[in-house]
């Protein structure tokens, strides 16, 4: 027997490596300093000395392959439990949407022609693979995540949003590691008509490997009445090297903390 979903109004999630993600976590234990937003050092900087909660400490040793001083947890379930550039993704809540975000997957297809069948018409299409598009009315969000996303490149070369700095323009966003795991969590997942219906248990959410900001962002209404912020993301592929396997989502949410 079929069954339809109830996801609610998701909360989401972006993962951002240990080295930047002390100065978010500052900002969201003070709740303020929007307008001087750090996020950590720049690139081959000094990594946090201290882990939130669920997290440790990486000593470096034995062969670890996080540095000595980064965040770890148990781990964001990448295919392999691939680390970006070197570390692992820390998850942050972003915010919670007014209404379930829609996801668009989108599958590329090449036309393929052959002469028995004529040259103006395929006789076939090849399968390219699948991106996605996530689209998020979000009206409860915390604003220090929102300004590092926003940033694109510069948060994690020490600058804010708004700026790009010397060498941005250009940035490969996923082969350079600024791309980001993007979580799309559903709360009603675990109601027991959810997770024990006829057809099924529903997902827990969607884990995109790599996302960024696509745009516009929408910033409105800005002025008396409740703010809302429509973000719209861009998910590419995650490519394992090693077996050719390619990785655009899952559903596990297991590395996900309390909303905050």
């Amino acid at each position: 027997m079929a069954q339809g979903y109830v996801a609610g109004a998701a909360a989401i999630w972006i993962g951002v490596r240990p080295t930047y993600a002390g100065g978010i976590q500052a900002i969201l234990r003070t709740g303020g300093g929007q307008a001087t937003l750090s996020t950590g050092p720049p690139e081959g900087g000094a990594p946090p000395q201290s882990a939130p909660p669920g997290y440790a400490v990486s000593p470096g040793l034995g062969g670890n392959p996080n540095p000595a001083g980064t965040i770890i947890n148990n781990p964001i379930p990448y295919p392999t439990g691939t680390l970006i550039n070197n570390q692992q993704p820390m998850p942050f809540y972003l915010g919670s949407a007014r209404v379930t975000p829609r996801i668009e997957i989108m599958r590329g297809w090449a036309p393929w022609r052959d002469d028995e069948l004529g040259l103006s018409l395929p006789a076939d299409e090849l399968y390219e693979g699948e991106e996605a598009l996530v689209v998020a009315d979000i009206n409860r969000w915390n604003e220090p995540v929102y300004a590092y996303i926003a940033s694109m490149v510069a948060a994690q070369n020490g600058y804010y949003r708004g700026v790009d700095v010397a060498g941005d323009v250009g940035t490969s966003m996923v082969m350079e590691g600024y791309s980001y795991p993007l979580w799309i969590q559903f709360p009603y997942a675990a109601k027991p008509a959810m997770a024990f219906g006829a057809g099924g248990p529903m997902p827990a959410g969607y884990l995109f490997y790599n996302a960024a900001l696509l745009g516009p962002d929408r910033l409105e209404p800005i002025n008396y009445e409740p703010s809302e912020r429509r973000l719209v993301w861009r998910c590419r592929r995650y490519l394992e090297v090693v077996s050719g396997d390619t990785w655009l989502y899952g559903h596990d949410t297991s590395a996900l903390g309390i909303i905050n």
